[in-house]
């Protein structure tokens, strides 16, 4: 019965061909053509892919940095009146503030570790509508603070370059002769 069993077994035709060397070179030209059109319309469709996909996350990251920027700005306009408070407060008190200098720099420190820069603006420098914002001005004799920055109202703050709040000052003018 053993003998019955391995006689069908030799018998019947094995379901695994595999092909053999001669099989694979009997391929045609167009054949070959035809497959190699076919591996570049894939690898070509990977690379698309692939590429669509780097421009996706470059595209997210800067959708991130836009979103971080825009917080950052969002929080800096809510306490920037809390520092200016903080300077008309030391302004008001003179030299008996130095407590309230402390928590003016610590906030300051935050700030700069934030990114936000403080612009200096002193008096004396000049006017300049892209960073500062003139809210008055101030009749002077002296010819040299026409036109100049004579006091700073409020101090102006940035990100990155990019300007959150100009600095509010007042500029000098000329005084106006009286008639009588």
């Amino acid at each position: 019965m053993e003998e019955q069993h391995t006689n069908n077994q030799a018998q019947e035709p094995a379901d695994n061909t595999e092909p053999t060397p001669q099989a694979a070179t009997t391929l045609t030209v167009e054949e070959v053509a035809k497959l190699q059109q076919e591996r570049e319309e894939y690898l070509n469709g990977w690379r698309r892919a692939a590429a669509d996909f780097a421009n996706y996350k470059k595209e997210e990251d800067q959708r991130a940095a836009t979103v971080r920027r825009i917080a950052k700005e969002t929080v800096l306009n809510d306490l920037l009146p809390v520092l200016d408070s903080l300077d008309r407060a030391i302004e008001a008190h003179g030299e008996a503030t130095s407590g309230l200098d402390q928590v003016k720099e610590q906030f300051l420190a935050i700030l700069r570790k934030l990114g936000i820069e403080l612009l200096q603006v002193n008096h004396g420098d000049v006017f300049d509508p892209s960073l500062h914002e003139a809210i008055g001005e101030i009749p002077t004799e002296n010819q040299e603070h026409i036109g100049v920055i004579v006091e700073v109202m409020s101090s102006g703050y940035q990100i990155g370059g990019k300007l959150i709040r100009p600095a509010k000052v007042l500029l000098g003018s000329a005084k106006k002769e009286v008639e009588n």
